[in-house]
């Protein structure tokens, strides 16, 4: 599956915490960290193809939507927190369960 909507992707692949966090960090980073794999996608427009390897689930992105990803999920899945400071906050409280 390919989709261009953050949420989709996001619902699509059912991601735990610290796939959520190496998403993130892929994003942010420029680099893969598993599950997921970052390349350009030269084809069509100058931007990224984000991919959910377990599940072959991808992320068009175009330069804009790539720069736009971090603050997007931080405003609407991590109340607004930085994403690293929200997912090891929620991390640790889960661990002390």
């Amino acid at each position: 599956m390919r989709t261009t909507s953050f949420e989709e992707f996001i619902q699509s692949c059912q991601l735990n915490d610290e796939e959520l966090q190496n998403m993130c960090e892929t994003i942010f980073t420029g680099q893969s960290y598993a599950p997921f794999r970052l390349k350009p996608n030269r084809n069509v427009f100058k931007g990224f193809i984000l991919t959910y390897e377990p599940m072959e689930i991808s992320l068009v992105l175009s330069e804009k939507a790539y720069k736009y990803f971090i603050s997007w999920i931080e405003g609407k899945h991590f109340k607004g927190e930085p994403y690293d400071v929200y997912l090891n906050w929620k991390m640790d409280v889960e661990k002390g369960d």
